[in-house]
């Protein structure tokens, strides 16, 4: 173990990481953010006023009713990005602020 003081942004990745672990990220949600929600499905998460999200899935709505029965009814949230939630290749590096994988790890083929 190094007896050197960490580095602001090591803490403040290490703070990001607490936050996001803990469910407490609002406060990396700020005005004018931009981020990814993946497979928000019909269960966007609420975010704070002048936050936007774009959602990505790996199919469109049409399919995502058929592929669940449950949600028939409900109001599926517009795909931005076609694509694996896991690579997110359409997306360019650096680009977002934020991206949102509620319920995704029980989805990967193999957990991390």
């Amino acid at each position: 173990m190094s007896s050197e003081a960490a580095s602001p942004n090591a803490l403040w990745q290490a703070a990001r990481a607490l936050l996001i672990g803990c469910g407490m990220a609002e406060p990396l949600l700020r005005i004018g953010r931009l981020g990814l929600e993946i497979g928000a499905l019909h269960c966007p998460l609420p975010l704070p006023p002048g936050v936007c999200s774009l959602y990505v899935d790996k199919s469109l709505p049409v399919e995502l009713r058929t592929l669940r029965p449950d949600v028939q009814n409900a109001s599926i949230v517009a795909t931005n990005f076609l694509a694996n939630g896991f690579r997110l290749q359409y997306v360019a590096d650096v680009s977002q602020d934020f991206v949102i994988a509620n319920h995704v790890l029980p989805h990967a083929v193999a957990p991390y």
